[in-house]
């Protein structure tokens, strides 16, 4: 048998795959990563039942998601290697997101973590944002118009539910019953004298109203 050449045996120079052929794939498999974790989050809250309201518009925010996410696969495709590098990093974000995102709604008290779930859609759409404004070019107008649509509507929900937290925590300075809150703090609520004394004593009822040293927060 005859022995390898000397240049095929041994070569100074090793055999390495360019940079499209070795960066094209890691980006592809990142973006599939993030479909499949994207499209599971929808499967899940499509299983639940008595889905509230916000999640089944959240739901409709995955799904376009997931869209721009296929059109950017495909746009890569054929994209320069600035480019391709350009979004390599971000598109590897995604992911990382996407499984934040999947172990928010797998938890059985899902609904519960809306507010976080709010976030990191949010989180995604602004990213998205970001790219098809660079590279128009990755989706399509129709897909940048509901892009659009879909950042007003989540940034509204987002709105509205740090509302709603401060709402309870304004409730949380409420004490019904009786017992200790920063100091002596009796709260009767109904038909009967009302008692809310902190170094003092004052008497809220149909009766004379007694007002001392008070500090309520």
């Amino acid at each position: 048998m005859d022995s390898p050449s000397p240049s095929a045996a041994c070569s100074d120079t090793p055999d390495t795959p360019n940079m499209s052929d070795d960066d094209e794939p890691s980006i592809s498999e990142d973006i599939d990563g993030t479909i499949s974790k994207i499209n599971a989050v929808i499967v899940v809250i499509n299983d639940k039942s008595n889905i509230p309201r916000n999640f089944k518009m959240l739901t409709r925010q995955l799904y376009l998601i997931s869209k721009i996410f296929e059109n950017t696969e495909t746009y890569i495709e054929t994209a320069n290697e600035t480019t391709k590098t350009d979004l390599a990093l971000t598109i590897k974000k995604w992911k990382y997101k996407a499984m934040d995102l999947y172990d928010l709604f797998v938890l059985e008290d899902c609904y519960s973590q809306l507010d976080k779930s709010i976030q990191v859609i949010k989180w995604f759409l602004d990213n998205l944002k970001g790219i098809v404004t660079k590279f128009p070019e990755t989706t399509t107008s129709r897909s940048k118009e509901a892009l659009a649509k879909a950042i007003k509507e989540v940034t509204q929900m987002e709105s509205e539910s740090f509302s709603n937290t401060d709402d309870l925590r304004r409730q949380t300075f409420t004490h019904f019953g009786s017992g200790p809150r920063s100091g002596h703090q009796n709260i009767t609520t109904g038909n009967s004298n009302q008692y809310i004394s902190v170094g003092g004593n004052q008497i809220n009822g149909p009766g004379t109203q007694y007002i001392g040293t008070n500090f309520i927060a």
